[in-house]
């Protein structure tokens, strides 16, 4: 009962502030929710990449022995990297830039090899393998509003940074809430991506 008491205060809140703020939401709402789609086209198609390539390097590790011993030195090596840090560093190299190739390129690395590593490597624990996966999830994710708010006009990342600058706290909460929208929906698929892909898996081949 207290949870249902709850639940309808929260919707009537929800309610109430979605009713007071219908003006604002008229005029800013279209223009948040075109950099919403800048950000998803940015995250999404490189995720996906980076997905299949994760997975099916890890099968074939799980599949052969001697390419998971080969292999997992260079994935930890990839795993230690400051990837956060790389963006700024990338943005300030003359004649190479943040530019979209680049920032594809980052998010299918950084979310291929999370999932190959989580997938691939035999002695991981279950646990071990289901959070390397939402890592990956979450960094691909954070790669492109990092590097939105340093090097784009466009985006979560880029309106959070000018809105910031040019304070304005509606704006700010707006971006904010659209922020932690695309979370919940990064969330949503690496837990739908831990339970499809870590199910029983073969043992290694000799050789």
């Amino acid at each position: 009962m207290k949870r249902l008491v709850s639940a309808l205060l929260f919707l009537l809140l929800v309610v109430v502030a979605v009713w007071w703020a219908r003006d604002w939401l008229l005029a800013y709402g279209a223009r948040g929710l075109a950099h919403l789609g800048f950000t998803l086209m940015r995250w999404l198609p490189p995720m996906l990449l980076g997905s299949m390539l994760g997975y099916g390097l890890g099968w074939a590790m799980r599949r052969w022995g001697g390419l998971e011993a080969w292999l997992t030195p260079w994935l930890l090596s990839l795993l230690a990297l400051p990837w956060l840090l790389i963006i700024p560093a990338v943005n300030i190299i003359p004649y190479l830039g943040l530019d979209e190739r680049v920032l594809f390129i980052l998010v299918s690395l950084v979310q291929g090899v999370f999932l190959a590593s989580a997938l691939g490597r035999h002695k991981l624990p279950e646990a071990t393998r289901a959070a390397q996966v939402r890592r990956g999830f979450r960094l691909g994710l954070l790669v492109v509003l990092v590097g939105e708010l340093f090097s784009r006009k466009t985006g979560l990342g880029a309106e959070f940074r000018f809105y910031t600058l040019y304070f304005s706290p509606e704006n700010l909460l707006f971006f904010v809430t659209l922020t932690l929208f695309t979370w919940g929906l990064q969330e949503l698929l690496a837990r739908l991506f831990v339970r499809v892909a870590l199910g029983p898996r073969p043992r290694p081949a000799s050789g």
